[in-house]
């Protein structure tokens, strides 16, 4: 299993996640998925939230599942 925490999603005068998007893109290793599990205090419902991250990824073709959709959340990947 891999992790990624990020204790934020802009850095001044970027666009949302550019910091991250090498990190993330080292992290799935080619397969372009994986599964965002909302952490901090969020004033939009997570699948607006989702929907924003998996734009911010798209460029570099990475899409990602809600852990809410996950049937076993002990085992997703």
């Amino acid at each position: 299993m891999h992790l990624l925490l990020l204790s934020n999603s802009t850095n001044p005068g970027e666009p949302y996640l550019a910091h991250a998007l090498e990190h993330i893109q080292k992290l799935v290793h080619g397969t372009g998925t994986g599964i965002f599990i909302p952490y901090a205090a969020v004033g939009i419902p997570y699948q607006e939230y989702l929907n924003k991250v998996n734009n911010a990824l798209a460029p570099v073709s990475i899409k990602l599942s809600s852990i809410d959709d996950c049937h076993n959340k002990k085992k997703s990947r």
